[in-house]
């Protein structure tokens, strides 16, 4: 629906600076530098630019908006009457986070535990990547459920990684699934854990599985 481009350099510009020092007499071209802030500042700046002109130029008010939890976005975009950035009359926003980058934000302290020594961490990177992939299929299939609700579902992984099946669905649960059957379903070696590491695991990763601003 809109989209906005901004340039912290020109090409043209950077090579008369660096051949005179100086840009002051530049030949006469097409510039393409249009943002002479920092880098962090540059998402605000567009993501503010479009909130502003959309209801005057396409009269579309942006409701919802899904983003990689740009802390400082979010704080610009609100009204100035709120200490924001936007005019009073363009409509108040909803965040909610990219499943697929809150992923990889989960993913990356976890795989930072798998490289620690195993007196300290009971992770492994094999560990890791099934935390990583619970954690994503999780998500997908309870988004539909209220924030409450889904961050329930993401804690009951640990219980589940650590063989405790009681909150687990045979939907997706591999051991509850072989119970039902009558079977005895074995986990990979990288899953089962004992129970001095279950304690360090949980100790370790519970501060990452909060649910926060998830699509729902």
């Amino acid at each position: 629906m809109d989209s906005v481009t901004f340039n912290k350099n020109c090409g043209v510009c950077k090579k008369h600076k660096n051949q005179s020092g100086s840009t002051d007499v530049v030949r006469k071209h097409l510039c393409v530098k249009s943002y002479d802030g920092s880098s962090k500042s540059m998402e605000v700046a567009a993501l503010t630019k479009m909130l502003t002109r959309m209801p005057e130029e396409k009269s579309v008010c942006i409701c919802a908006i899904i983003s990689d939890n740009d802390s400082n976005g979010r704080a610009k975009a609100h009204h100035i009457d709120n200490g924001g950035v936007l005019p009073n009359n363009v409509e108040k926003q909803t965040f909610s986070a990219d499943p697929l980058h809150r992923k990889r934000v989960f993913a990356r302290p976890i795989y930072n535990l798998a490289s620690l020594p195993m007196s300290k961490s009971a992770v492994t990177k094999g560990l890791a990547a099934h935390l990583k992939y619970c954690y994503g299929a999780c998500v997908k299939r309870n988004r539909h459920l209220p924030a409450q609700e889904l961050s329930t579902k993401v804690f009951n992984i640990l219980p589940h990684i650590c063989g405790q099946h009681n909150d687990c669905n045979s939907a997706w649960c591999y051991d509850e699934k072989a119970t039902e059957e009558g079977k005895l379903y074995c986990a990979p070696a990288d899953h089962q854990l004992d129970k001095v590491n279950i304690q360090i695991l949980t100790a370790n990763c519970t501060k990452y599985f909060n649910t926060n601003n998830m699509p729902v």
